[in-house]
């Protein structure tokens, strides 16, 4: 059985919502040769797909499991089992995932221009948007399929 894996690298992506490109704190997640972002915010994790940053699906986060996602390894498991589970269900169901995708993502650079690149995040990247000093964050692509 495929298994999505989460790389516990944190990453600024790019996401397409509404009629901009907006940076996202997050963790990549691969499925079945895709690669994902997955976003917490508010009470979820919104799921885009990396190349095109198309919306996927959204995971609601239960109370019950609020605590265990107050450590890193707490959120990189919940990722994995609930977050990643999810993600395996939806594209599993979804017929022609990979034309649905290279058409958005054809969409989305015709109405918004060229995504920009996925970063690193580390701790200097957190100072430099602070403000306080700057450190080079380095840049990472999502690998077409």
């Amino acid at each position: 059985m495929k298994k999505a894996k989460v790389d516990n690298q944190e990453r600024i992506f790019y996401v397409q919502v509404g009629s901009m490109w907006v940076s996202a704190f997050g963790h990549r997640l691969e499925y079945d040769g895709y690669q994902f972002a997955a976003i917490s915010a508010f009470d979820k994790f919104f799921i885009y797909e990396e190349s095109s940053g198309a919306y996927i699906t959204n995971v609601p986060i239960e109370i019950t499991h609020e605590m265990q996602l107050g450590t890193h390894d707490g959120l990189l498991f919940y990722l994995e089992m609930v977050v990643g589970s999810r993600l395996q269900d939806v594209i599993d169901q979804t017929d022609d995932f990979n034309k649905r995708i290279q058409r958005v993502k054809r969409k989305n650079e015709k109405r918004l221009g060229k995504k920009p690149t996925t970063k690193n995040y580390s701790k200097e990247w957190e100072k430099f948007v602070q403000g306080k000093e700057r450190e080079d964050v380095s840049e990472t692509e999502p690998q077409e399929k």
